[in-house]
């Protein structure tokens, strides 16, 4: 038909659908119309991008904030501290182990995937038994380049990734990517380049 969005305003609709027709034509592109009903929300992605700053959380924030998320994002410096307020840390522990006792701490309210970036050398997301390491991008470095809205940058294509039914691999790629470029750019929106997303 040519079609490449396709909308629908009822959630269960829209799954059945989805299911059906992005196998036949990946390039489809969903859309929810109107509002989301309130017994629908538990459905969606609802990511937790930690961000820690000094002063500003506390163990019962931080445990609030991963009961309600379906993903949690921090960085490698955060991840121990989240464990240690939560009453989770261990010694000498890989980051994918660490990440693997908050998932499964937190699976019974609702948590699927963790993910942890780590600057330069890529980002780990976990999610069921499986810790992958995306592959690490490198872009040219503007020379007023700063690190501002990379972490955004990563996130918007751990959620196009999630979003679109792509494979742990494909979406932790697709994060490094974006992630990496804003990093190497001026400015926390430059243009992405399309080929960015292929």
């Amino acid at each position: 038909l040519g079609l490449t969005d396709l909308g629908e305003n009822r959630v269960q609709e829209a799954q059945a659908k989805r299911s059906q027709l992005t196998p036949a034509d990946p390039q489809l592109r969903w859309h929810l119309i109107g509002h989301l009903q309130r017994n629908k929300a538990k459905q969606a992605v609802r990511l937790f991008d930690v961000n820690l700053r000094v002063s500003f959380f506390d163990a019962d924030s931080l445990r609030r904030g991963v009961e309600l998320a379906t993903a949690i994002k921090l960085n490698a410096d955060e991840l121990p501290v989240v464990l240690k307020l939560l009453g989770l840390a261990a010694d000498d522990e890989r980051t994918c182990d660490g990440a693997r006792r908050l998932l499964q701490t937190f699976e019974p309210s609702g948590l699927r995937s963790v993910v942890v970036t780590r600057g330069e050398q890529g980002t780990e997301l976990l999610t069921g038994d499986v810790c992958v390491h995306g592959l690490v991008a490198r872009f040219e470095r503007h020379p007023r380049a700063d690190n501002v809205g990379a972490g955004d940058a990563c996130s918007a294509g751990l959620l196009w990734g999630w979003l679109n039914g792509w494979s742990p691999e494909q979406t932790v790629t697709l994060a490094n990517r974006l992630g990496a470029f804003v990093a190497s750019q001026p400015g926390a929106t430059p243009t992405l380049p399309v080929e960015l997303l292929l």
